[in-house]
This record gives structure tokens, sequence and C-alpha cells, in this order.
């Protein structure tokens, strides 16, 4: 449900405890809150353990297959939580440390609303301030479910590189914050330098993040970003869902529904990524029913010559490719109009079941009754 008006989002105690050392249990559960306030959501992850703010009912959330091994931030997962049209964060670390307190080190700055820095922390945070000096400035705002949030931005990086310039300034800026109190920060671990900046200056990583911006169609929304997420549907058992870490560290290959479309959606996006850049456009809804034609096209020419009635190249692989592709479709098509394929399947699946049920006992009924063969003779 969403948070109270009048209380902080559950989040934010997940994110306390995790500053205090106290983390969820490492069970590769996954946890469902409500939305983050500002039509924002989040995909948070702990050890073996995820937390996830969305809008989505939590069993369309956990039909997307997320895990708490590392699974609830996947690219499928993070793009089935956003929506065909929605906005992915990057995966950032999400690191902590406490304010130092006393008289403030970094004096407030003005004038760098049109930075770039600033501009993003406005997008995702409330109440921006902004701190600095000759090298650099940083923000300080109620960041991510009304936790205190920094982020910095160095003046000159080239020219400053390896002189703790970076580590100096944050640990200034710590001086912003009461003394024991957390601040956050959430910083891409490929920005290696800023990393190492965040880790001297005593920040300490608690987990990684990826905030998104949903947009989902295929339901009537008021407004359109909270609407129901396009469902695709998982199998329910536990076996279809993601594995943790086998012996040796390495993930487990993922199987069932979940595992399919979280495949499909992948490649999906790969799809959309080269059309806009040959085309400047990605497919419609029914480009990709046009291109399903196809495919069935195509496998009823494999099916045929399986069964000899004509001559197609590929055999058995061209088959199991062709199939697979039309699976690819079916599943694509139910993304992009929020079909939740495992209910509708099983749905689907007892009518024909009740349907073809009452006709096989209406057929015996009336089929005259079969003499036994094995009559004993009269006597």
């Amino acid at each position: 449900m969403p948070p109270s008006a009048n209380g902080p989002h559950p989040l934010l105690r997940y994110f306390l405890d995790a500053a205090d050392g106290r983390f969820p249990p490492a069970d590769g559960e996954v946890t469902v809150l409500g939305p983050l306030p500002r039509g924002l959501e989040c995909s948070v992850a702990f050890t073996g353990h995820a937390v996830i703010a969305t809008s989505l009912p939590a069993d369309d959330v956990r039909a997307l297959g997320p895990d708490g091994y590392g699974g609830s931030l996947s690219p499928g997962v993070l793009r089935g939580l956003a929506g065909a049209r929605g906005t992915v964060g990057c995966v950032d670390a999400t690191l902590t440390a406490r304010g130092t307190g006393g008289t403030p080190r970094l004096p407030e700055q003005t004038g760098l609303d049109g930075h770039p820095r600033v501009r993003l922390a406005r997008e995702l945070r409330t109440d921006v301030r902004t701190f600095g000096d000759e090298r650099g400035f940083v923000t300080l705002a109620e960041g991510l479910a009304g936790r205190r949030e920094l982020s910095t931005e160095l003046h000159d990086p080239p020219r400053t590189a390896g002189r703790g310039t970076g580590r100096s300034l944050l640990r200034d800026a710590l001086s912003l914050v009461p003394e024991g109190e957390p601040v956050f920060a959430a910083v891409s671990p490929g920005n290696a330098r800023s990393l190492r900046a965040f880790l001297a200056a005593g920040f300490t990583p608690v987990g990684s993040e990826s905030v998104l911006r949903p947009r989902r169609e295929g339901f009537p929304s008021e407004p359109a970003e909270a609407a129901k997420a396009a469902e695709i549907g998982a199998d329910a058992d536990a076996g279809d869902a993601d594995g943790g870490p086998d012996a040796d560290g390495a993930r487990l290959r993922p199987s069932g529904l979940a595992a399919l479309r979280r495949r499909a959606l992948h490649v999906h996006d790969l799809y959309d990524r080269l059309n806009l850049r040959l085309r400047g456009r990605t497919w419609t809804r029914e480009e990709f029913m046009l291109g399903f034609t196809g495919d069935v096209g195509d496998l009823a020419k494999l099916v045929m010559a399986a069964e000899g009635a004509r001559e197609v190249p590929g055999g058995r692989a061209a088959l199991e490719h062709e199939l697979a592709d039309c699976l690819w479709s079916v599943l694509i098509l139910a993304h992009h109009y929020g079909i939740g394929l495992e209910a509708a399947f099983h749905r689907t699946m007892d009518e024909l079941d009740a349907a073809i049920g009452a006709q096989l006992n209406d057929a015996d009924a009336s089929r005259p009754p079969r003499e036994d063969a094995r009559q004993e003779p009269a006597p």
C-alpha cells in the first residue's frame, strides 16, 4: 500500500537499519512496498534480500521473477517494473556515512541551478541545497524514501585527480550533517574515481539500487505513470524462480516463464535500440503482430517439411528456431497489451477442460451401450 501522507516511506527504515548494521534476512526473498513520492519507484538490493517500491501489485512484481540474489536489478526485471516506455536509472552502489557536525566547513553556494549535477538532484530529490568552494561543490537533499542524500562534483577533475581533492571535499561535507546522523550517496561503480573518494572519506557500501520513472502502456491510468504494469506472469513453482549462487559462487541459470520473459524483453530492448539507431523509431504493436504472422507462416512450412509434404532447408534446428521466434512474439505481444500469460493460460485451460469434459460426457451419454463380448452363455 502507498506510504502514509503523515509518515515516512517504509523503505526509509531499511536504509536507516542498514546504516546501523542491521540488514534484512539473507533469504533470497523480495519485499514489495508502495511507490515513492513524485512518481518515482525503485529496486534496492541488500545482501540476499531485495526491496522494491512500486505501484504494481505484489503478485505482478513477483511474476517478473526478481530475487534477493541480485535478480531484482536484472535488466528484464527493471524494464518490467518501469514499463516499455519508462526510464530505468543506472544501478548505483548505495553508500552511507555518519555526519561529523560542528562548524560547517563548506559555505552554501547559489547560482548552480543550471549545473547538470544540480538539475539531476532536483529531478530525484527535494530540498536540494548546494555547498562548496574552489575544489567543487556538493548537493545535500532529501532523497530516496526521505533519506538524507549527498552528491559531489569537482570543478576540475583531470587537474585534481589523485590528489585527494574529492576525499577532502566529502569529509568537509560531512560537517554539514549533524553528528552521528546517517547520510547516503548513490554512486555508479563505473565511476571508479568517485567511488574511491567516497570510500576513502569513510562511506560504507550497504547495497545497490536503481531509481525508476515508470510509464506503463496498456492500462487505463490517472496519471498514466501510476498505471498497473504490463505483466506477463511466471510459473509459481519454486523451481521456476531464479536460483541462488551454486557451490562455486556462480549464479544458477533461471528457468520457467519468468526467465523466458526476461530474455524476451532483453531482446526486445535490443531491437528498440537498433531500430532507433537505424530508423529513428521503434516498432509499433501492429508491426510486432505482422512479424509474428510471418513467423507463423515460416513455422507452417517447417512443419510441412517435417512431415514430408515439402522441401525446406534447416531441418529440426530450423523448426526449433521458429518455434522459439513465435514464443518470443507471444511474450512481447502479451507485454505490450498487459496480459498476464500465466493467469490467462490457466484460465483458458480451465475453460477448455470444462468444455471438452462436458462434450465427452454428452458423447458418452448418447452412445448406445456396447455388448460385452465376454458375456456368459445362457444356461
